[in-house]
């Protein structure tokens, strides 16, 4: 609480800083000394943004790192020079159906031949 205290009268924002982020006497912090109730309050209100900010980015993260997002890209940078992924995909899909098939019977042809 001491330290909280001289790094706000002092203005020292980087120790300040450093003390919200190691959570060092928030929790127990009692309104005296020079630091207003105003002041303890923007403290509080400054560090649960910053959790919150934190929280944020990391679902920014996650959403970025997902198979559904780089899809969402290939659709965006093909659409860009005018090709329909979507299209593409399908022909994929529908060639590799089509093998499938092929084998398959292939198959059923050599069970019945022995």
């Amino acid at each position: 609480m001491v330290e909280i205290n001289r790094a706000y009268e002092t203005g020292a924002e980087d120790r300040l800083q450093e003390l919200l982020e190691a959570g060092e006497g928030l929790e127990s912090v009692e309104i005296g000394g020079s630091m207003s109730a105003e002041a303890l309050l923007l403290v509080r209100r400054i560090a649960e943004a910053k959790r919150r900010l934190a929280g944020v980015e990391s679902e920014i993260e996650e959403i970025t790192a997902s198979e559904t997002y780089k899809l969402k890209l290939r659709i965006e940078n093909a659409e860009a020079i005018g090709i329909d992924l979507f299209a593409d995909l399908i022909g994929q899909v529908d060639r590799q159906v089509k093998k499938a098939r092929n084998r398959l019977e292939h198959l059923r042809g050599m069970t019945l031949a022995v």
